[in-house]
Order: structure tokens, then C-alpha cells, then sequence
């Protein structure tokens, strides 16, 4: 059985994913379209010349249908061109028309085709790719919806993804959403996914006796949008902190390599992650593996899609825009001598429910219910 993860290696994910289907004896590998934060993919299409791109896209797709019996499309694109796709057309009014016609005649054909040669189609959405900011404003009282600038959910960019949807519910196999929320948007019949977005033997802490100087905590934020993660709360928060004379440090992360992040992850004592999403990120997961506490929010209602017993043991200390204040203020304070015992419940929450190869197994169980169907 040969399985094929694209077009995108969002945040590691399907490459960790692979790997451990590698480790149990399936033939897997990734494909990515572009390498933005440097995911290694077993193979990556980079090319300046538009024209040249779209015709490595065009030869995966005749590779896919003759080489390939599963594939597992992520971040809700296919193969083909749509409205997502980070390649530079020239700015030629003509050029820009003909790339509105290209994407508009191919995008998720593949998907027909790819069943019409009678191969499985899995599709795991992870975020942004089918959220959509009607329904967030609608039913959702905290939401980055509001927060985000009138150009983050474009016009039309709602009905397109309900569209998106509704495709891979006619031709994928299995759906799969990483983030609890979106299950709200998804047939009855899509299931939660968590994140395989790091080996946690490769998050190990050289840091775990906590030795500070002036034994002063140490707060970690890295927003990769400040919008989305509500980074503006966050500051807020720590600023009337220190006006109040509480001796902590305070580390903002942006615009440096993961590994010189990893170094000051690893020196730290809590992660702020996001206030707004109502589910922790890849990020909080390297933390937990590197046995520090994370404080995210944890939105109730969407829990009913998590395992009950992954709820039971999910280690993130809640907090909201509104109480982001008080929490910080308590593990500084009062609740300081409880940082390292949540860290370590956290590496444990990481190493059984954020297992790739236990979840590659689980996966691998669908494809064979499916291949044999």
C-alpha cells in the first residue's frame, strides 16, 4: 500500500505522519508545494518560473494516479490550483486573467479523477482552511474573527470553503480535522485528529531544575499572527504585571529560526500560546514535550469531539482574554510550585496522545477498512 501526503507539510505534520507509517511498513511519503518554515518533505516543488511549477504540479498528479493508493490531501487543497496557491503569477492583466480562469476550471478536479482510478482520498483540514468567520461571529463569544483585520477572511471566502467542503464530503473516503472547532463545519462522519507535529524524543529539556537567576519566571509567547493569537491581551496582561512590581521575565518570539526558538523554549517556564482559537497549537505541543506548562484557551463546547479520556488528561491551564491577567498573575505567584509538576504532565499527555506512530497505526487501520471496501 503506497501513501501519498500534499500538497503541503503544514507545521510538520503529514512528514511526521509519514515517518511513522514508514516505521510500520507502508510505503508513505510527502509531497510539498512550497517550504516556508523548513519541513523536510520527501519531496518539494520550488521553482521561480510559474510555468515550470505548473507543470511539476500536472506530473505528481499522473504520479499520484499511477503510483500511488492512497492519498492523504491536507490543509483542504488537492493537487490542482486553487485560490490558496503561494506561487507568483506575473502582474500582467492578462497573465492575472488567465490565472483566474486556470484555477477556476481546476480546482479539486482531481479529485473525480483520482476516484474514477479507484483510489482512496483522505483529507485532513487543519485550521484556516475551512474556518470561516459567519460562523465564528455567529456562535462562538470568543473568536480571533473579531480580532483579525477586514482582509484576514476575504469576501466570499466563507461560501468558498463551505464549497471546499462539500466536495471532499462527495469524494473523500475519511475526513479528519486536527482542530476540535471545525468539526462544527464537517459531516457527522468527519473525526478528530490530533497534531503528530514533533518527535517528542527530540523535545527533551536540558532545563528541568528550573535554576533561573533570582529564580524569576520565565513567560513565553511566539505568535505567528498577533491577531490570531491574541498577542494584544497577552502584553496587556504582562504590563500591568510589571507595573505592579512582579519580577518576571517576559520573552517574545518572532522572526527567528526554529532552532534559535527551540534554545529559548527550553530555557522558559510557561508558554501563553493563543487566547482566541479555543484549541492549543502545534507550538503548545513542543512545549508539553519539553515538560512546560501551557496556557491556552480551551473552548467547552467543542470538547465533545475530543476522547473523553484525552479530555481528562489535557494539561493546558485555561484562560480567556478577560482572565489571561489573573492566570499569569497566580504561576508567578501562588501557583508558582505547581509549574513543574503540570510540565510533567504535559510530556506525558504528549507522548500518548500526540504519538505519531500510535496515530499513524490508528490511521493505518482506516486505510485497510477503506482499501478492501
Amino acid at each position: 500500500m503506497k501513501v501519498l501526503h500534499c500538497p503541503y507539510n503544514i507545521a510538520g505534520n503529514p512528514s511526521h505522519l509519514s515517518n511513522a507509517e514508514k516505521e510500520q511498513g507502508l510505503e508513505s511519503h510527502t509531497l510539498s508545494f512550497e517550504n516556508k518554515y523548513g519541513f523536510k518533505s520527501d519531496f518539494t516543488i520550488e521553482s521561480q518560473n510559474i510555468f515550470l511549477f505548473e507543470i511539476q504540479r500536472w506530473f505528481w498528479l499522473f504520479r499520484a494516479l499511477l503510483q500511488y493508493d492512497i492519498i492523504n490531501f491536507n490543509f483542504g487543497s488537492t493537487l490542482m490550483p486553487d485560490w490558496r496557491s503561494t506561487q507568483k503569477w506575473n502582474s500582467n492583466h492578462y497573465v492575472q486573467l488567465l490565472r483566474k480562469v486556470y484555477i477556476k476550471l481546476f480546482t479539486l478536479k482531481d479529485l473525480f479523477l483520482l476516484k474514477l482510478f479507484n483510489k482512496k482520498i483522505i483529507v485532513t483540514f487543519q485550521g484556516d482552511d475551512i474556518r470561516q468567520a459567519d460562523y465564528c461571529k455567529k456562535n462562538y463569544k470568543i473568536t480571533f474573527a473579531n480580532d483579525v483585520s477586514k482582509n484576514y477572511y476575504l469576501k466570499g471566502s466563507d461560501d468558498y470553503k463551505r464549497w471546499i467542503v462539500a466536495q471532499f464530503e462527495k469524494h473523500a473516503d475519511i475526513l479528519y480535522s486536527l482542530n476540535p472547532d471545525l468539526l462544527n463545519l464537517l459531516p457527522a462522519r468527519a473525526k478528530f485528529l490530533p497534531y503528530t507535529n514533533i518527535n517528542p524524543d527530540s523535545w527533551k529539556s536540558l532545563d528541568t531544575n528550573r535554576n533561573k537567576k533570582n529564580n524569576e519566571t520565565t513567560i513565553v509567547h511566539a505568535p505567528t499572527d498577533r491577531s490570531v493569537k491574541g498577542t494584544k491581551y497577552i502584553v496587556d496582561a504582562i504590563d500591568k504585571l510589571k507595573r505592579e512590581g512582579l519580577k518576571f521575565n517576559f520573552i517574545l518570539v518572532e522572526n527567528m529560526t526554529r532552532e534559535k526558538a527551540k534554545k529559548i523554549y527550553m530555557k522558559s517556564d510557561i508558554l501563553v500560546d493563543q487566547l482566541l482559537a479555543g484549541w492549543y497549537g502545534g507550538l503548545a505541543v513542543e512545549l508539553m514535550a519539553l515538560g512546560k506548562p501551557v496556557i491556552a484557551y480551551i473552548r467547552n463546547e467543542d470538547l465533545k469531539f475530543v476522547p473523553e479520556q484525552m479530555r481528562k488528561e489535557l494539561p493546558v491551564i485555561n484562560a480567556t482574554p478577560q482572565t489571561i491577567y489573573l492566570v499569569l498573575k497566580e504561576y508567578i505567584t501562588t501557583k508558582k510550585n505547581k509549574l513543574e509538576s503540570i510540565g510533567r504532565r504535559g510530556r506525558r499527555y504528549v507522548k500518548r496522545w500526540h504519538n505519531s506512530y500510535r496515530i499513524a497505526n490508528q490511521l493505518i487501520k482506516e486505510y485497510n477498512k477503506t482499501y478492501i471496501t
